[in-house]
């Protein structure tokens, strides 16, 4: 899976979350950074049906959210 950041934030870091449904919350499952064309690729590990990028600003601040992609199974 590919995100890209607009605008640019090369060499911020991108967290893949997935939504917990059990506890209501947001967990991190995998960290990339953003190259210098402010993208990103992240392998999804099987199983997951909603995720969301964040990108990582100063001091742990989230500078981006995307919006929740549901993810749907190929066949």
């Amino acid at each position: 899976m590919g995100a890209r950041a607009a605008p640019g934030r090369p060499g911020a870091t991108a967290v893949l979350q997935t939504y917990d449904r059990d506890h209501f919350v947001w967990r991190a499952i995998a960290r990339g950074r953003l190259d210098g064309r402010a993208r990103v690729r992240f392998a999804l590990p099987p199983g997951l049906d909603r995720v969301r990028v964040v990108v990582r600003g100063t001091k742990g601040w989230a500078d981006g959210i995307s919006r929740s992609i549901l993810l749907r199974r190929a066949g």
